[in-house]
C-alpha cells in the first residue's frame, strides 16, 4: 500500500484538556473537556482510534488505526461506547480509514478490505436503520479509500490513492478524479453540500504540493495550491456552511522556532481561500479540525509524533470567520489526533500509551460547547 512520503511532517498527538475562548476583552468562557473511558471487544488487548463522526451528541462513530489484532470501531451513545461486533464491519480488518455519520443510525466506513494473500480493494460499509452493508461495487479500485464525507445520507463522496466515488442514496460510482491528485493516504474530503466537497490533495513530484480540490457535484476545480502561497503541508479541512471551510496545517516559519514551522489555517470565504491570522500557540502544526453545521469550528495540533513522550499541545476555537482564539496547553495523556462537532458539542478520540503498557489504549474525550 503506497503512503504519502512525508517523513518531515509527522503525524501528531494532540492532547485537548480545557479551551479558555475569549469573547470579549477582559471576558473569558471555560469549556472542559471530558474524559469518556472506551472499552474494548473481549479478547482485545490494546488499540488506537484515529479517526471519528458524530452525528448528533449522542450518536458517534470512531474507527481506529491499524494496529495488531486488526482494526476496531466504536459507537457512542451519548453515555457511552461500545464495540461494534458485526461482519460486515470486521470484514475490514485490515484499515477502516475514515468515517462519517450524515445523521442518527446513518453512517459509512471506508477504508481497504482484506484479501487472501494480503492483498486489499476499496472497501466501503454503511449503516442504516436496517443494520450493517457491505457496499457492493462492480469494479472496486485496487486501492484503499482513505476518507469519506456525507452531506446527506444520500450524498457522499469517498476519495483516496488516485480514486474517488460517489453515492446517491442507491449505488456507489466511481467518479474521475484530477490526475494523481489522491496518488497518496492522508487525502482528506469535507462535503458540506451535495455540491460542495472539499478534498486535500497531495501531489509528489520534482515540485510537490499540496492542493484544495473542489467537487460541485459534476466536476473537479483546483482552487488553492499550497507551494504557491508557501505552505508546507495542509493535514485536514472542515466545513460549517458550503461559503465557510477550514483547513490547517503547518507552514515554514517566519520567525526562529525549535522546528522551522508554525501552525497554518486557512479559511474559505465565498470562492476564495485565505491564510488568517491566529493566536500564537507554542506547536509545530495543526493537525484537526471539525465545525459544526451552521456554527463553531475547532481546530487542534501538536508538534510531537507517536514516539514521543512528552507531546506539546493546544486548540483554536472560531465562533465566527476569521476570530479564532487559544485555548490552555492541557495534559498530553489523551494523545487525542481528531474530532468532529455537533452543535453545542464536540467528540475527540486517540490514544495513550501507559508507562510499561506494550500496546496504546484507546482514549476519547468530549467537549460541550
Amino acid at each position: 500500500m503506497p503512503h504519502r512520503p512525508r517523513s518531515a511532517h509527522p503525524r501528531w498527538l494532540v492532547a485537548v484538556l480545557v479551551v479558555t475562548i475569549g469573547l470579549s476583552a477582559g471576558c473569558a468562557t471555560t469549556i472542559t473537556w471530558t474524559p469518556t473511558p472506551v472499552p474494548l471487544a473481549p479478547g482485545r488487548t490494546g488499540g488506537a482510534l484515529e479517526r471519528v463522526s458524530c452525528a448528533s451528541a449522542d450518536f458517534c462513530l470512531a474507527v481506529s488505526a491499524p494496529v495488531t489484532g486488526g482494526s476496531f470501531v466504536e459507537r457512542w451513545d451519548g453515555e457511552a461506547w461500545t464495540p461494534v461486533d458485526d461482519p460486515a464491519v470486521t470484514s475490514m480488518a485490515r484499515w477502516p480509514a475514515d468515517v462519517s455519520c450524515p445523521a442518527v443510525g446513518t453512517c459509512v466506513v471506508v477504508g481497504v478490505l482484506s484479501e487472501p494473500g494480503g492483498g486489499g480493494l476499496a472497501g466501503i460499509v454503511r449503516l442504516d436503520a436496517t443494520g450493517w452493508h457491505a457496499a457492493e461495487l462492480d469494479d472496486p479500485p485496487a486501492v484503499p479509500l482513505t476518507s469519506v464525507s456525507c452531506a446527506t445520507p444520500d450524498a457522499c463522496l469517498a476519495v483516496g490513492n488516485g480514486a474517488a466515488l460517489r453515492w446517491d442514496g442507491v449505488a456507489w460510482t466511481e467518479i474521475p478524479a484530477p490526475a494523481a491528485a489522491f496518488a497518496y493516504t492522508e487525502n482528506r474530503v469535507a462535503c458540506v453540500a451535495p455540491d460542495a466537497c472539499f478534498a486535500l490533495s497531495f501531489l509528489f513530484g520534482p515540485v510537490s504540493r499540496d492542493r484544495i480540490l473542489r467537487w460541485d457535484g459534476s466536476s473537479w476545480t483546483i482552487e488553492y495550491d499550497y507551494v504557491l502561497d508557501g505552505l508546507v503541508a495542509v493535514e485536514d479541512v472542515a466545513c460549517s456552511t458550503p461559503d465557510r471551510c477550514v483547513a490547517v496545517g503547518l507552514k515554514w516559519s517566519s520567525t526562529p522556532t525549535p522546528t522551522g514551522y508554525a501552525p497554518a489555517l486557512l479559511e474559505r470565504r465565498g470562492t476564495t481561500w485565505h491564510e488568517v491570522g491566529i493566536p500564537a500557540i507554542d506547536v509545530r502544526g495543526l493537525s484537526a479540525v471539525a465545525c459544526a453545521p451552521g456554527g463553531t469550528c475547532v481546530a487542534v495540533g501538536g508538534d510531537a509524533d507517536v514516539f514521543s513522550t512528552s507531546p506539546a499541545a493546544a486548540a483554536l476555537v472560531s465562533r465566527r470567520p476569521g476570530s479564532w482564539s487559544v485555548g490552555t496547553n492541557p495534559p498530553p495523556e489523551l494523545g487525542l489526533v481528531a474530532l468532529s462537532c455537533v452543535a453545542g458539542s464536540c467528540m475527540a478520540v486517540g490514544r495513550q500509551v501507559p508507562p510499561g503498557a506494550p500496546e496504546p489504549s484507546p482514549t476519547a474525550a468530549r467537549l460541550s460547547l
